[in-house]
């Protein structure tokens, strides 16, 4: 009888969790490959018995719905494994090891999502993909060296704005960001998103911000995978503390 009252507050995250691709060399470099990817992953089920319902499925891309992005049009199940077996079927992949890079804990949540990709990858596609952990700084290495082709990868924009979250895959770009490892170029999506950061009518912007979000979805550079909730616990001494959903 002697816990401190307190109060829960509870908003939609900002956080994206992907999985990222070099998209400039072998085997990432074939569009059907990331799009069998794009596919096989279950969204729902990691949101759901993995993260136990505390994050959002990203089913419409990696643009969160909310103030500064609206998706005109209702969002497909992306998990398709008849569409992705049929793009492993029309992709280049020979049976080359992939490492994929996850910088978790082990048994965490999130190392236990990854193993459940892995799985899904390698018994209804046929891919060889072998799970590889360790510190953010070691995943650097690996990209940076070329021995990870694929790996978790997590961003929560600089402001809250759809710009941010595209700006890092428009190939004139000059971040040093991890995202910037993808080396994704496509000329439709630089000039939508060229048109959108001059845009000022915001009707008209979103509708740029959709154009981009359905190019991205149509070519898979990224695999956008959930949005983290955010739950704070308040003491009730505590006044006028208020989160938002940057955390």
């Amino acid at each position: 009888g002697k816990n401190i009252l307190h109060k829960l507050q509870y908003r939609n995250g900002l956080k994206i969790n992907y999985i990222g691709f070099d998209c400039s060399s072998p085997p990432f470099n074939d569009m059907h490959l990331r799009k069998a990817i794009f596919h096989a992953v279950n969204r729902e089920r990691i949101c759901s018995q993995y993260l136990y319902g505390e994050s959002n499925p990203a089913e419409n891309g990696i643009l969160p719905t909310g103030a500064y992005f609206q998706p005109i049009n209702s969002s497909e199940k992306t998990y398709n494994i008849r569409l992705a077996k049929y793009h492993r079927r029309m992709s280049k992949y020979y049976g080359d090891s992939i490492v994929f890079f996850a910088n978790v804990r082990p048994g965490s949540s999130e190392e236990n999502w990854c193993k459940s990709v892995v799985f899904e990858l390698n018994n209804s596609l046929g891919l060889k993909v072998v799970l590889k952990t360790g510190t953010y700084l070691e995943k650097l290495k690996s990209i940076q060296e070329g021995e990870s082709k694929m790996w978790m990868g997590a961003y929560v924009p600089d402001y809250p704005d759809a710009e941010s979250y595209l700006n890092p895959y428009y190939s004139l770009n000059e971040g040093k960001s991890i995202r910037a490892y993808g080396n994704y170029k496509n000329l439709e999506f630089d000039e939508l998103f060229e048109k959108s950061s001059r845009e000022v009518d915001e009707k008209v912007r979103n509708q740029l911000f959709n154009s981009c979000i359905k190019v991205m979805n149509k070519e898979a550079p990224v695999v956008p995978v959930y949005f983290e909730n955010i739950l704070v616990v308040y003491n009730l001494n505590l006044r006028d503390a208020n989160m938002n959903s940057f955390g």
